[in-house]
């Protein structure tokens, strides 16, 4: 995954959200490796992600 957990750590240091995404090209594997993202980010501190609803990126939590 991209960015690796040192350069996430240091973008949460600075009060950074994330957004989990994918650059997928088959839609069967659009969502493979979002849980690991999840777990990433915990790790480096996060506690939650940010979506797209209704036009605003709003923070939900990380496994949600």
């Amino acid at each position: 995954p991209y960015p690796m957990m040192n350069l996430l750590k240091e973008l949460k240091m600075r009060g950074f959200g994330a957004v989990i995404s994918s650059d997928c090209h088959d839609g069967r594997y659009l969502d493979i490796a979002f849980d690991t993202c999840a777990d990433m980010l915990e790790e480096c501190g996060f506690n939650g992600k940010h979506v797209l609803r209704n036009g605003k990126f709003e923070e939900i939590g990380l496994k949600e």
